[in-house]
């Protein structure tokens, strides 16, 4: 069972939103309900696929109801930016749709990834009921913003910096500056300090397809820099064969 699940029927309003530079972009998804704001991390592969579906699902609603009034696309730009401060509750790790033919309402689905030794059920959900509009802007935005340049992010007097937008609990991000990671330390053998040491989590690689965390291992009275990548959160990859890599094949000097 989930640990909380929440209902915000009905949204005022949903978007969707980057902020980054390109290439450090992170995306966000967005709810409003009176003074309320929910907030998540999504996937930018996420976002893209999203659009499509809702744009697919919406077609396939209009198909079942003709009578139904079609939902518009058209958007003001300036509304669709995320509100801050943002203070994201969880990263997206499922999405589904559904729709209430009763009341003409559509929801968005969506359930926090979990750890690896989490259940994958025991995660937060959320659930927007929003008009058919209402999706539909997201989805025609949500592709727009996928492709755009994002929010500037990292300047000392920005609200919108990466420190201020990291999700709670699992998704941290790096504190330390690469200057001042040290060399590594002599260990006799690696594979045993990842296996037998402690992880301290230091921050997560906010790009690519898989989950991908900076970590300490604390092994033996020392400190040794490495990256975790969870099984749970691997995702096939088109140019990798589809198997299990030793773990000394990853063990490289620093």
């Amino acid at each position: 069972m989930p640990k909380t699940e929440i209902d915000v029927d009905p949204c005022d309003h949903i978007t969707s939103d980057a902020i980054g530079q390109p290439g450090q972009r992170v995306f966000y998804l967005q709810a409003l309900q009176a003074d309320k704001t929910y907030t998540v991390i999504i996937e930018k592969t996420q976002l893209q696929s999203l659009a499509v579906g809702i744009e697919q699902f919406l077609a396939e609603v209009a198909r079942q109801n003709p009578n139904l009034e079609e939902a518009s696309a058209d958007y003001v730009e300036e509304q669709m930016r995320v509100s801050p401060p943002v203070d994201p509750a969880f990263r997206v790790g499922e999405i589904g749709l559904g729709y209430d033919q009763t009341r003409d309402r559509v929801v968005l689905f969506v359930r926090e990834v979990q750890a690896e030794e989490e259940e994958a059920e025991s995660g937060t959900v959320y659930r927007f009921w929003c008009s058919r509009t209402q999706l539909r802007q997201l989805a025609r935005w949500g592709r727009k913003s996928s492709a755009g340049a994002g929010r500037p992010a990292r300047s000392v007097d920005n609200p919108w910096s990466r420190a201020a937008t990291s999700a709670r609990r699992r998704t941290a991000t790096c504190t330390d500056h690469p200057s001042s990671v040290t060399e590594p330390h002599q260990v006799s053998d690696l594979e045993e300090a990842f296996r037998e040491g402690e992880l301290e989590l230091k921050g997560q690689f906010l790009l690519g397809s898989n989950y991908t965390f900076l970590v300490t291992v604390h092994y033996g009275g020392q400190d040794i820099p490495a990256v975790y990548k969870p099984s749970r959160g691997e995702k096939p990859l088109w140019d990798f064969p589809t198997i299990r890599w030793r773990s000394a094949r990853l063990l490289r000097t620093w």
